[in-house]
């Protein structure tokens, strides 16, 4: 169509292609979420290693090495995203802005905080105000995807797997957070035959000893 006729059909056509490369942008951010995410829970699950086998520890370990890098090749992704589309994130999401932030903090904190009272023991590497800072800022970084998922008009009832895909990681590496951090009040954890506690503080002591 051309002339003045034309016009109507050429913008409606024009905003479908936006809204469909703005649902492309966000999925693929969802994605990147996930990506990130998995590559910053392994450094987790890394560092709850070191501490069980007594690895030597210190704010630059390796363990850390791998959860903080994750994090930061993600601030550096949407960054890099940001400035080449040359506006905010396709996917609204304060509460995933809020989390970089906290995380951002908590990592600041941690660093202040073994220098000035030195590496957690027992519990207290879970418990420590700092880790608790990272976890919930890690946790609403996490459940981005999810969220996006809960208030989009186009994902829809039936989502395609390469939809409902990040949606699926986010929740697992959620969940693996919150059992990671709450895993001293499991059910699981080991009792004496006798009925006593003895087993699960020797388990305690165990899992958690100093680093």
């Amino acid at each position: 169509m051309t002339g003045v006729a034309g016009r109507p059909y050429a913008r409606s056509m024009g905003t479908i292609a936006m809204a469909g490369r703005t649902v492309d942008r966000a999925r693929r951010e969802a994605w990147a979420l996930a990506g990130f995410g998995t590559w910053m829970i392994v450094g987790l699950f890394l560092d709850g290693w070191a501490h069980r086998e007594s690895k030597p520890e210190s704010f630059f370990s390796p363990w850390h090495g791998v959860l903080y890098s994750g994090f930061a090749a993600a601030v550096l992704w949407f960054a890099v995203q940001a400035r080449r589309a040359g506006e905010r994130s396709a996917v609204e999401d304060r509460a995933g802005t809020l989390g970089m932030a906290l995380f951002a903090g908590g990592a600041i904190g941690d660093f202040v905080w073994h220098q000035v009272f030195g590496i957690e023991a027992d519990l207290e590497t879970l418990l420590s105000p700092t880790h608790l800072l990272l976890m919930t800022g890690g946790l609403l970084m996490l459940t981005a995807p999810i969220r996006w998922a809960w208030t989009s008009d186009d994902v829809g009832d039936r989502p395609t797997m390469g939809t409902f895909a990040p949606v699926l990681v986010g929740t697992t590496l959620t969940v693996s957070v919150v059992t990671f951090f709450f895993m001293y009040m499991s059910a699981a954890w080991p009792v004496a035959w006798d009925g006593s506690n003895q087993g699960q503080r020797s388990a305690s002591r165990a899992c958690w000893r100093a680093t």
